[in-house]
């Protein structure tokens, strides 16, 4: 029976020291005299697919044991999405997460939307709905101006050319409106191809 401090066995497990503290409290852990029976509380671990039993596959992870400090690294959303939509296939394909799992997945999408909000604040960010206004706005104002664009150089183009300024508004305007034809509807999709 080989026993080692609770700060051990999450280091063992890959989990945190507030994790093993929930699992003694849940009377998931042999401990004796402030130790954990390694054998005893593994076995029902396992039962449970907890700590180092959560999956056979998944290779465990050690804690930071490292005393150097190092500087937070931003973040790879696409890989964050990817891993959340892969999580919620799992689940709703009957596979239920671990609640370490459970617990890193909802920290990795805190840690998103905290991300998210703080570029919304410093305007690195707009909001779909804001820059679809924007670029209907810029498109009507731009056909507008074409719209009346004849109309305000026929008289000049005519009296250029010594014609009637209706007959080279009549003109100008069929060209413009064949040329707004042609360009289409201008539509805007901000979301990502895929």
């Amino acid at each position: 029976m080989r026993r080692v401090s609770q700060a051990e066995f999450a280091r063992l497990h890959g989990v945190s020291r507030k994790t093993v503290t929930l699992w003694k409290t849940a009377g998931y852990l042999a401990v004796s005299e402030g130790q954990v029976d390694i054998e005893a509380s593994d076995k029902a671990l396992a039962e449970r697919r907890l700590g180092r039993f959560k999956d056979v596959t998944a290779p465990v992870t050690p804690g930071n044991a490292s005393p150097h400090v190092t500087r937070a690294v931003e973040p790879d959303l696409d890989d964050l999405e990817r891993q959340a939509d892969a999580f919620i296939e799992r689940v709703l394909a009957g596979d239920f997460a671990t609640l370490a799992e459970a617990e890193r997945v909802k920290e990795n999408a805190l840690a998103v939307k905290n991300l998210l909000a703080v570029r919304q604040q410093a305007g690195a960010l707009v909001e779909v709905e804001v820059a679809e206004r924007l670029f209907f706005e810029a498109s009507r104002a731009a056909r507008d101006a074409w719209l009346n664009w004849p109309s305000r150089v026929a008289p000049l183009v005519g009296a250029s050319l010594g014609v009637e300024a209706d007959k080279v508004t009549e003109v100008l305007t069929a060209h413009v409106h064949a040329h707004l034809s042609d360009l289409g509807e201008p539509e805007a999709d901000f979301h990502p191809e895929g």
